[in-house]
């Protein structure tokens, strides 16, 4: 499945080059795209041993849950079954995270606009992330970004 998304698609170069013996299935969530349980069950009509899944996932929320859900459902069929990390799971991810998002909109800081990224959130703990991700901007010397998201908290407001 091609992607309009040039991010995804250069991920998904940098993964065949650096690992040209595997093969790359890319598995869209939220209805559209191809269903996991589905792509898992072809992986393992085609002889596929070994699966490495890394969501694109911010953290470890609802989402991502039923991702782990669904390997340990189908683990049966493979000899092993690793899932990666959601990208705002460890510090120097959210460190790395921090620098990228401000590098993308430095230009838009004139030391009076406030730059705010919002997330969607989600109802679970996992929010906390977005929290943490506050606390790394202003420990980079940030202190005009701010971290919000749609649902829970931090809030807008």
């Amino acid at each position: 499945q091609e992607s309009s998304d040039p991010d995804i698609a250069a991920i998904e170069e940098a993964v065949k080059r650096t690992f040209p013996v595997f093969q790359v299935r890319r598995v869209c969530t939220g209805g559209s795209g191809n269903d996991l349980e589905k792509t898992l069950e072809q992986a393992a009509r085609d002889g596929t041993g070994q699966v490495i899944v890394q969501p694109f996932y911010l953290l470890r929320g609802h989402k991502y849950a039923e991702l782990i859900h669904t390997l340990k459902r189908q683990e049966h069929l493979f000899e092993k079954v690793l899932a990666g990390a959601p990208l705002l799971s460890e510090a120097a991810d959210m460190d790395e995270a921090v620098r990228a998002l401000y590098r993308r909109t430095a230009e838009y800081d004139d030391g009076e606009t406030a730059l705010c990224f919002l997330g969607h959130g989600t109802p679970t703990g996992a929010n906390r992330a977005y929290g943490r991700l506050q606390e790394r901007f202003a420990a980079a010397g940030y202190e005009n970004c701010h971290v919000a998201v749609i649902k829970n908290t931090p809030s807008l407001e």
